[in-house]
């Protein structure tokens, strides 16, 4: 079994040490391409085995290791019996389909148990890129030996338009107005794109709230900065405009041992990247925001 591990910081101003890791929020690697499987037994089978092997991993260190099981969303009821499963192992959060099949889109109220059994549970829910049905993670999937190499560059820099919509379908259809507590993380998308789309959401929803019946009661910038969080790993924009998608809701990853990971010059980057943030808004978005969400007992350290 492999994973990636999102740390948190000690302190983003003391030296870089193997201390400085406080704790880790553990995603999953090679398990991102069983979210592709169509059989939905095979999947829940091959997410139990991930999941037993990763709550027994975690339970070595349950203050310092906070993983993230893997849901199948192909039943419904058992996608709840399963969140509770995993919840009651001490897991912390959950992956589900960056974006769902076109015939079970995140507007069908088939989802409804689910939201609510994560809302009840505490449970944030990750849209990873890589690991839905669209076009995007589906292209990912299709990449072969003969692929053109700027293939690969493009779809490296549309990969997060997946989590894009997804993020756009919960705000618009109401799940985030029905389910008040539910927590979404828009994961390894960086941030520095989403001023854009909070603001195009506002504009979309003055523009034809009018015109076209909506479940929204709130902006949703609203929805957003409630219930919307976002991981980054090198995004020195993002970090610049963190005020336009709300310091609260962004949390800095490490994505330890990827090739994508700042490891092991993570503090050098946050350095460069934070200079001249205040110290308060760089320990909420490199510690505290990740304490608080996944509710890791950490907090008096």
């Amino acid at each position: 079994m492999r994973a990636a591990a999102d740390g948190i910081l000690r302190s983003a101003s003391s030296d870089m040490d193997i201390d400085g890791v406080e704790a880790e929020v553990i995603y999953t690697t090679l398990g991102f391409r069983q979210f592709w499987l169509k059989d939905g037994a095979l999947q829940r089978a091959c997410f139990h085995a991930y999941n037993d092997w990763l709550a027994e991993y975690c339970s070595y260190a349950p203050t310092r290791l906070a993983g993230l099981c893997l849901i199948s969303l192909h039943d419904i009821e058992d996608a709840v019996a399963d969140l509770r499963r995993w919840q009651k192992t001490g897991l912390k959060g959950a992956m589900i389909w960056a974006s769902p099949p076109e015939d079970r889109p995140y507007t069908d109220s088939l989802y409804d148990p689910f939201w609510a059994e994560a809302q009840e549970l505490g449970m944030p829910l990750s849209l990873h890129s890589i690991t839905g049905m669209g076009p995007e993670s589906q292209a990912m999937r299709a990449m072969g030996r003969e692929i053109k190499p700027v293939d690969r560059y493009v779809r490296s820099v549309t990969l997060g338009d997946e989590v894009k919509r997804s993020l756009t379908v919960l705000v618009f259809s109401g799940v985030l107005e029905r389910f008040p507590r539910l927590q979404i993380v828009s994961a390894e998308n960086e941030v520095s794109w989403l001023p854009f789309v909070i603001q195009r959401w506002d504009q979309a929803f003055e523009d034809f709230r009018h015109m076209y019946a909506t479940p929204l009661t709130l902006r949703p910038s609203e929805y957003f900065r409630r219930q919307i969080h976002a991981t980054f790993i090198d995004d020195p924009l993002g970090v610049k405009n963190r005020h336009q998608v709300g310091i609260a809701n962004v949390m800095w990853s490490s994505d330890y041992p990827h090739t994508a990971s700042t490891w092991p010059h993570s503090r050098e980057i946050i350095a460069r990247d934070f200079a001249g943030v205040p110290e308060a808004e760089q320990r909420k978005i490199t510690r505290d925001n990740v304490i608080d969400l996944y509710h890791l007992d950490l907090a008096g350290a």
